[in-house]
């Protein structure tokens, strides 16, 4: 088998005559302790001689262990024998010359790579654990991505983990189709396919690649029951042979046979559709035709009876409206290339509100207009105004606050003004004026919608619910808590803030109220200015890999510029942090990233998978609550924008290069000197919104 070296960038014995050292272990001198352990697949122990001060100093693990051993046996001058349990002897031996040396020579197998950063994590050597952690990056690739899965699970080194769990999200249909992908554990594919962040072009794919996963599973329990009954015939033809020659053979190895059944046992359970590979499925995004003919396709198939069980109530799954996976987003290659590449001016007023539609910037401001702008060439096309008909001459918009596309419609929303209702719906294909959306009765400040509901927020006091097919009023919802000026949604919950407080109401599968009151989650002296949803990690019982689930977290940015993060479900603040000198203007969300705007004149983005700070609790990995004094901390990336943010929309692309993550997006910034500018990594191309 191939092999290759690993080697330390700091000797661990940097401080000891290195040649001298080295010239003793060569030549088996003053070896006053023995390691013992068993190579694989071998009952046998074998032994590795090392210097009991050496392995002290290199770690405090064994230097406990040594002093123990020696206080209990009294072995002053005899060799101390150590049996490390669980530890093949070739990994023993690699890190015995790695401790002499700095280097070691090992199998070109991930498995004993692992394996060794997982003892060096056992015995807190902090060296070879970095090093085992950075030739992982190396090898790391589709091809070997299912076998670092596999590994590094439980392994010890949480940060191994994470890299092959997020490396594995973002090439998910390259890792499917290699051979490997068949032996990915159970466990591990459920949690990527649970993964907000998965990147996949369309939901189908996903389902497709389950179905490749179980066929290629079942091939090899086929093969695999060949190969059980060509060996129990063959031990029967030995045992028979055995009993003519007069003596059984049979009970000296009943033993052995049912340790390698025990440990076998998981290996033959049939790989099965689970509920919770089909709770994680959107079935909303797929088309019927295609999960009938799935249906019918599998049907014979008694590892698929959940599935079938469970396609006649897909569409009133509870998480039947969520959309689209938010993706990784941008890499931290990409982040640190960020800034602005074009500044555009065509309002004479602050850009209060952002959006895009097939390759045209939308961009609304409080001088009443709204703008069509090519992205690329940063030129105006036009933009939306109310039909030149005598009787509507003097219609003209108020101040739009907020705005939001609806496949090839705009809805627009603002100041009240004298012939004008405060909420507007247009076509953006042919440019005209479609609907007045009638009901509230003062500026509409905020919208937002899930896939089948949208929602306004009025200084009025109200939240409108509206259908997105027929732009209805459906329901009014009275704000206990002063005017609404921010709102987000959830699938099947409606979060807003005003200037008293932050609330959050839960509705049911049909749009009514579940809760009689709103839950009030935030209400302080330092009010919410803007609120977001995002996914987010929820800590899970034995695995240190954080799974980000959609609409986990709910995002608040505060008048003195900290950011507050709260779980979803409990409402528990999760994450304080202080994080602009100035109020928090604008808030989006994009898979691992939040992405801010500030009265400072900034715009930053901020990672908030290592933000949260995990407790053990009953026995299960949970998330801790925030201080209540916000913690100071820097952003990934800044950009000084030189002028108040106003609005904030991000153009979400799937484009990639090389097979890593590249460009994955447009920052769109509106600001308060009447300008939009475009942030990139200045060669970024559209290729989705």
């Amino acid at each position: 088998m191939k092999e290759f070296v690993i080697e330390s960038v700091v000797k661990p014995c940097y401080a000891l005559p290195i040649e001298t050292l080295q010239e003793i272990y060569g030549n088996g001198e003053l070896l006053d302790l023995e390691f013992l352990s068993k190579k694989k697949g071998c009952e046998q122990l074998s032994a590795k001689r090392a210097h009991s001060v050496i392995m002290a100093l290199v770690s405090p693990v064994l230097r406990r262990m040594i002093s123990w051993e020696q206080a209990r046996c009294k072995a002053n001058g005899r060799v101390i024998a150590l049996q490390l349990e669980e530890v093949d002897s070739n990994v023993l031996e690699a890190f015995v010359d790695f401790v002499y040396t700095g280097s070691a020579r090992i199998r070109d197998d991930v498995e004993e790579l692992v394996a060794i950063g997982r003892l060096a994590d056992r015995l807190d050597v902090t060296s070879l654990r970095e090093t085992v952690i950075r030739e992982s990056r190396k090898m790391l690739d589709v091809s070997t991505c299912v076998a670092f899965l596999n590994a590094s699970r439980d392994s010890g080194l949480p940060e191994l983990e994470e890299l092959c769990f997020q490396f594995a999200l973002d090439h998910y249909e390259l890792v499917a189709h290699t051979p490997s992908f068949s032996s990915l554990d159970q466990g591990i594919l459920e949690d990527l396919i649970a993964d907000d962040r998965l990147r996949v072009r369309k939901e189908e794919d996903i389902v497709m690649s389950i179905e490749l996963w179980l066929e290629a599973g079942r091939e090899d329990a086929t093969m695999r029951e060949e190969g059980e009954e060509g060996v129990s015939n063959a031990r029967a033809g030995e045992e028979q042979e055995a009993v003519e020659e007069g003596y059984d053979r049979s009970d000296s190895s009943t033993g052995k046979e049912d340790e390698k059944e025990g440990v076998d046992q998981e290996r033959r359970l049939p790989k099965h559709f689970s509920w919770r590979m089909i709770s994680s499925i959107r079935w909303n995004l797929i088309e019927n035709k295609f999960v009938e003919d799935m249906v019918v396709k599998l049907a014979c198939r008694k590892n698929c009876s959940l599935l079938n069980q469970f396609v006649g109530y897909s569409m009133k799954f509870p998480n039947s409206y969520r959309s689209q996976r938010g993706g990784s987003g941008p890499g931290y290659d990409v982040v640190r290339r960020l800034r602005i590449t074009r500044e555009m001016k065509h309002h004479a007023g602050a850009v209060a509100a952002l959006s895009y539609h097939h390759g045209l910037i939308v961009s609304a401001s409080h001088d009443g207009s709204v703008k069509l702008t090519n992205l690329t060439s940063g030129k105006t096309e036009g933009g939306l105004s109310f039909q030149s008909h005598p009787r509507e001459s003097q219609r003209q918009l108020g101040a739009v606050y907020a705005m939001l596309v609806h496949g090839d419609s705009l809805v627009t929303a603002g100041q009240m003004k004298q012939g004008t209702c405060p909420l507007n719906v247009w076509s953006l294909t042919t440019r005209r004026h479609l609907k007045e959306l009638e009901g509230h009765q003062d500026a509409v400040m905020c919208l937002s919608k899930n896939e089948v509901h949208l929602f306004s927020g009025s200084w009025d006091r109200t939240v409108r619910q509206w259908d997105l097919s027929s732009f209805t009023c459906q329901r009014v919802i009275q704000s206990q808590h002063g005017p609404v000026l921010s709102i987000c949604s959830l699938s099947l919950a409606i979060v807003a803030a005003g200037l008293e407080s932050a609330w959050h109401l839960v509705l049911d599968e049909e749009g009514e109220e579940r809760e009689a009151d709103p839950r009030v989650f935030f209400s302080g002296p330092d009010p919410v200015t803007c609120v977001a949803v995002g996914s987010g990690p929820r800590a899970a019982m034995g695995g240190s890999s954080w799974i980000f689930r959609p609409e986990e977290r709910i995002f608040s940015g505060h008048k003195s510029g900290a950011i507050r993060v709260w779980c979803s479900e409990s409402l528990i603040c999760v994450a304080n942090l202080q994080c602009h000198d100035d109020a928090v203007s604008a808030l989006t969300a994009y898979g691992s990233w939040l992405v801010t705007g500030s009265m400072d004149g900034s715009v930053r983005m901020w990672n908030f998978t290592q933000a949260f700070v995990a407790c053990r609790g009953d026995g299960e990995v949970q998330l801790a609550a925030a201080e209540e004094r916000p913690q100071k901390r820097e952003s990934s990336k800044t950009i000084v924008v030189g002028s108040e943010v106003k609005s904030l929309h991000l153009i979400k692309t799937n484009a990639c290069e090389g097979g890593s993550r590249s460009a994955d997006g447009f920052i769109l910034c509106g600001c308060q000197d009447r300008s939009v500018r475009l942030i990139s990594d200045g060669f970024a191309r559209n290729e989705e919104a």
